[in-house]
């Protein structure tokens, strides 16, 4: 019961945002990568805020994403995923597409301290930091990629087809993965610096 509860308050938040993530938005485009894949991340934290899923459940649907990212593996770039949507890059912008934004958030989140998240760059989007009838592809982009290293990290993982190394990305943010041929875990490491339990208690942990 707490399981189907979580996974409906995380479908129901998701299907929420949509009010305001594209439905908002007067963008050209298909930037469906954002609007769906980065906005289910967004909708897992919600929930996870609401109290709708505990901090393992959030990591245990990371890594059950990333456990079917790695059974369909992808070649092409988000962008290009978000333009063939419907005829053969769905997956892509949905699971490739939260795990790049989960990713996303924890870079921005060491980058500032703890001090910005994925959700401070909806604030902007939403109080006018894109103007109307702008491609979603560029001025999403251009919104996200705020330093050099965040926009050589947009270049690579959504204009490009960099694929995704989860086990390699995440241990410098305290994180590690364990996996076999059924399942894939995402756990928070046994031995944490403070910048790490600082980024993780952000997270919450």
């Amino acid at each position: 019961k707490e399981m189907w509860t979580g996974q409906l308050g995380v479908i129901f938040t998701h299907e929420m945002l949509h009010l305001w993530v594209p439905n908002a938005l007067k963008l050209e485009g298909d930037y469906d990568w954002f609007f769906e894949g980065f906005t289910m991340y967004v909708a897992l934290r919600t929930a996870l805020e609401l109290k709708l899923i505990k901090f393992k459940g959030f990591l245990d649907t990371l890594g059950g994403a990333y456990k079917y990212y790695l059974d369909h593996p992808d070649e092409v770039s988000l962008v290009e995923a978000s333009e063939t949507r419907w005829t053969g890059g769905f997956s892509h912008v949905y699971i490739k597409g939260m795990l790049v934004a989960f990713l996303y958030d924890l870079m921005l989140r060491k980058e500032s301290g703890g001090k910005a998240s994925l959700a401070d760059r909806y604030r902007e989007l939403f109080n006018g930091g894109v103007a109307d009838g702008a491609n979603g592809n560029e001025a999403i982009i251009r919104l996200l990629g705020s330093s050099p290293a965040l926009s050589d990290f947009t270049k690579s993982y959504i204009e490009k087809s960099r694929p995704l190394k989860l086990e390699e990305v995440v241990r410098p943010y305290g994180l590690q993965l364990h996996w076999n041929d059924m399942k894939t875990q995402l756990t928070v490491s046994s031995k944490l610096d403070e910048d790490q339990k600082q980024l993780l208690r952000s997270l919450g942990y």
